[in-house]
């Protein structure tokens, strides 16, 4: 054993790497809840064949087909646990790192493959995504085989017997067909991959190269409709915004756990290793490759995110993102030493530290919490009984939370599964103006109208408990009575209040008649603008108000059209740069009182001055009316 190490040692160092690997892959894989995207997935697959699945689960949605038809025969075998439906994703990060070793081992030597695969077993990115029934650890393994087979077949001028070359071409074929299967961005990264493949063609290796690529193609033939539909359907665009110039930056701090002293440390490791072997370096086309496949799938993804349609988000560049680390530790000389393996060890103990422990990574929040906001859901019903609360969800899909409720064998009748705001807002205002329970539930799973607490508070003024998952998600129970639980909320640090009992009627825009409190109301007949709340901020200030919540009660005998509450920032006696309004429209109903609500967190300042307005807006001059006018700040 002692002379195998010595003359292997890195069978043995990457023996133990794959371990650490699994350990941090595996554990905790099968705890935490599914998220939105694993849920659609499995809403996706709940079809009886494999036609009416490409039509209803794979034909309407944005992804190619590969996962979704793996997925859909996995879980005849092995159940949809949570578990079972994200080991094979497991499995395939850990499979990856090993062809990351070997391809890296390939491309400069067997210290540079080390240091690869130590980096991905430990970094925050690889894990997370490869925990997840997504595209991610799948892609991740696929893109790294079909690397490897691609440097054999163009750099290995090697005797080989017939089997053997015709299993490297099939692996290649394979490998090109699974990426285009797997994801567009795995596909957009083949596609790179086989151009520069072109630039290195040579006689004794074209016919291979170019007949495995064709046969990869091939086999992607069949899905052509269904990419050219997903072409037409877009993207994320909905949801995602276009990127920032500096999105390139917080992407590479996001591979280095968004932590700028492993950032730095990783600098310090290719710093050191250039100018420690400066004599010795030999710059290759594998480190311009490197940079290549790293930096092209970016740019390609930025501009058409910024230009088309956003697309692009960190997870889409898992696939391109090992090649960062093949530049990282490239300047490596071959020779496995004592000094080298100390740095491997160092480098394992930092790292792991600043995932498990600094980063709390196994303790983190990643993302939504279907699985705790189910059972919190559950346990609220039973102990305070199910016809005595009223329940609502913003939701994307009913299934996303029955998937958790059918485990604890709970069926659950919610009032509202989605709020998108507008008509969803005043359907919501009408729900909590009929129920007739003692408590309300409010469960927000996705992107939700930060208002609707509020709306609820009017019928249920009290928070007797409330959950937060690091605001992906958030629970809330309110109740009509005072309850020994009790939640202690914010208070705003300065209010606001015009009731326009005092306001000089010079103009005859006050009316006594309809009113909702006091004595007077602002008639806005024939008025475009309402007296506006004004205040001057610095910019030095920013971080004087980190919420705002206005209210205003409204009354509107002609059509309910065009009637606004607006907050607006501009520069001082200048141009505006932010501005927002909320129609009166999806609040309050024609000839009746009601409370029209806005709640935001404080937009970015751009200026030194900035003058930050809030006032009623009315085109059309419509016949209106408006009372108690109230402003909180939070800090």
């Amino acid at each position: 054993m002692k002379n195998y190490f010595k003359k292997y040692p890195e069978n043995f160092i990457l023996f133990f790497i794959l371990v650490l690997a699994a350990i941090l892959r595996f554990n905790n894989y099968s705890s935490f809840s599914l998220f939105n995207d694993e849920l659609s997935v499995l809403n996706r697959l709940r079809f009886d064949s494999l036609r009416e699945l490409i039509i209803g689960g794979i034909w309407v949605e944005g992804h190619p087909a590969g996962v979704q038809i793996f997925l859909f025969y996995w879980i005849k075998l092995f159940g949809i646990s949570e578990a079972s439906i994200r080991l094979p994703f497991v499995i395939s990060g850990i499979i990856a790192i090993f062809f990351a070793y070997l391809t890296a081992s390939k491309w400069f030597n067997k210290t540079t493959g080390l240091f690869v695969a130590l980096s991905l077993s430990f970094l925050q990115f690889p894990i997370i995504y490869s925990q997840l029934a997504r595209p991610y650890g799948s892609g991740l393994m696929l893109s790294l085989m079909l690397t490897y087979f691609w440097t054999i077949i163009l750099f290995e001028d090697k005797k080989r017997t017939l089997l053997k070359n015709v299993l490297i071409v099939l692996g290649f074929s394979l490998s090109i067909a699974a990426n285009l299967y797997n994801h567009y961005f795995s596909a957009l990264l083949t596609g790179i991959i086989g151009v520069t493949g072109l630039f290195f063609v040579k006689r004794f290796n074209y016919k291979k190269y170019i007949f495995g690529g064709l046969a990869g193609l091939v086999l992607f033939l069949p899905h052509i409709p269904i990419t050219l539909n997903h072409f037409k359907i877009g993207g994320v665009g909905e949801w995602l915004g276009k990127p920032e110039p500096d999105w390139l930056f917080e992407h590479i701090k996001f591979c280095f756990n968004d932590s700028i002293t492993l950032l730095f440390i990783f600098i310090g490791i290719l710093f050191f290793t250039i100018v420690f072997n400066w004599k010795k370096i030999t710059f290759s086309k594998f480190h311009i490759i490197s940079l290549i496949w790293f930096f092209v799938p970016f740019l390609i993804g930025y501009f058409y995110s910024v230009f088309v349609n956003p697309v692009l988000q960190n997870s889409v560049l898992i696939f391109s993102m090992p090649f960062l680390f093949f530049f990282i530790f490239s300047f490596f000389d071959r020779k496995i030493n004592f000094l080298k393996i100390t740095f491997l060890i160092l480098l394992a103990v930092t790292g792991v530290y600043n995932t498990v422990v600094a980063k709390d990574f196994y303790n983190t929040q990643h993302f939504g919490e279907f699985k705790g906001i189910a059972k919190t859901i559950v346990e609220w019903n039973n102990n305070y009984g199910e016809n005595n609360i009223t329940n609502t969800i913003n939701i994307n899909n009913p299934y996303y939370i029955d998937y958790y409720l059918e485990k604890y064998n709970e069926k659950i009748k919610f009032e509202q599964y989605y709020n998108h705001g507008g008509e969803d807002i005043l359907e919501m205002k009408r729900i909590v103006s009929r129920s007739q329970t003692t408590y309300f539930i409010y469960a927000r799973l996705k992107w939700g109208p930060a208002e609707i607490p509020e709306i609820i508070k009017t019928n249920y003024p009290f928070l007797s408990a409330y959950k937060n998952y690091n605001d992906f998600s958030e629970i809330f129970l309110f109740s009509e009575n005072k309850t020994k639980e009790l939640v202690i909320e914010h208070k705003p640090i300065k209010k606001y209040f015009d009731g326009f009992e005092n306001f000089d009627n010079q103009n005859k825009i006050i009316d006594t008649i309809n009113v909702f409190s006091g004595n007077r109301s602002f008639c806005l007949k024939g008025i475009e603008f309402s007296p506006a709340y004004s205040e001057i901020i610095q910019k030095s200030k920013q971080d004087k108000y980190s919420k705002i919540k206005i209210n205003i009660w409204g009354l509107v005998s002609d059509e309910l059209n065009d009637l606004h509450l607006v907050l607006a920032l501009s520069e001082k006696e200048g141009e505006t740069f932010y501005w927002i309004s909320y129609d009166f429209k999806y609040y309050i109903e024609k000839n009746k009182w009601g409370q029209v609500f806005m709640t935001i967190d404080f937009p970015e300042l751009e200026y030194a001055q900035n003058e930050l307005k809030i006032y009623v807006w009315n085109p059309k001059k419509q016949n209106a009316f408006i009372d108690d006018f109230e402003i909180e700040f939070f800090k």
